[in-house]
């Protein structure tokens, strides 16, 4: 868990299994693309939805399972 101000960000993963989960409020806008390590963009392997917690609407990317160490950038 990180609370950040908005912007581009990088973010390392390990899962076992799991899912790698980014959320963030919906009011920063939708994610333009999300590129790994290497400069792929792997944004296909990640479901956005819309969740509201309170009153705040948050947007909620979710990847498909896996299993490994990652880093993904997260741009705006």
């Amino acid at each position: 868990k990180k609370l950040e101000a908005k912007g581009t960000k990088t973010v390392n993963y390990t899962t076992s299994q799991s899912y790698m989960v980014f959320a963030y409020p919906k009011s920063y806008g939708a994610i333009s693309s999300v590129v790994d390590k290497n400069g792929f963009n792997v944004t296909d392997s990640f479901t956005q939805s819309t969740i509201t917690v309170g009153t705040v609407e948050y947007y909620v990317y979710c990847s498909n399972q896996c299993t490994g160490t990652f880093t993904m950038q997260f741009n705006y």
